[in-house]
C-alpha cells in the first residue's frame, strides 16, 4: 500500500514514476522494443552497401546494314520500385523514364545508330527511389569485340563497378 501512495505522490509532483535504481524493477520482465527492425531497403547516406542496385544483366545487338541497335536487360535488384532515369552509353544519352518494380527485369533499347567505330569503355545508368526521390548511378566497364572486316566494334559485355554512387546529394 505504501508503494501506491509513493506512486501517486510522484505523479502529482510531476517526477518520474519509476525509479531506475529500484532493484524490484530489474527483476521485472521488460517489454520488447516496439521499433521494427531495419529493412534491407533502408538507405544510409555515406554507406554505399545500403544503396539500391540496378544492374544491366544481358546485352543483345541487332545489326541492320550500317546501323546497329543495342538492347539491355535491366534488373531492379532492390526491394522497392525504382524509376530508371537515363543511360549514358557509347557517347550518347538515352532517357528511359520508366519504373521497375522490385526484382523486375525488362529489356530496353539503349542505342540505335551507326555501327561503332570506337570503343567507349564506360557506361552509366541513373535511377532514383520512388519513395525518397534519391538518385543513384551504377557504372559499368564495357568490353568490345572488333570486327576486322568492316573495322567496327560490337559490345561484348558490361560489368558493374562497385560501389553504387549516390548522386545529386
Amino acid at each position: 500500500m505504501v508503494k501506491f501512495f509513493e506512486f501517486m505522490k510522484k505523479m502529482v509532483e510531476g517526477k518520474p514514476i519509476f525509479d531506475t535504481n529500484d532493484p524490484e524493477l530489474d527483476s521485472q520482465p521488460r517489454l520488447a522494443s516496439t521499433q521494427p527492425p531495419a529493412s534491407d531497403s533502408t538507405i544510409y547516406k555515406h554507406e554505399d552497401h545500403t544503396f539500391p542496385v540496378v544492374e544491366i544483366r544481358h546485352i543483345t545487338t541487332h545489326l541492320d546494314g550500317n546501323n546497329i541497335q543495342i538492347y539491355c536487360h535491366i534488373q531492379n535488384k532492390w526491394e522497392q520500385e525504382l524509376m530508371l532515369d537515363k543511360i549514358r552509353l557509347l557517347g550518347t544519352k538515352r532517357e528511359l523514364d520508366t519504373f521497375l518494380r522490385a526484382g523486375e527485369d525488362r529489356e530496353f533499347l539503349v542505342y540505335k545508330g551507326p555501327k561503332l567505330q570506337h570503343e567507349y569503355h564506360h557506361a552509366e545508368l541513373d535511377y532514383k527511389t520512388v519513395r525518397e526521390g534519391d538518385y543513384f548511378r551504377s557504372v559499368y566497364n564495357v568490353s568490345f569485340t572488333y570486327n576486322s572486316m568492316d573495322k567496327t566494334y560490337t559490345i561484348n559485355e558490361m560489368h558493374l563497378e562497385h560501389p553504387i554512387r549516390d548522386i545529386y546529394e
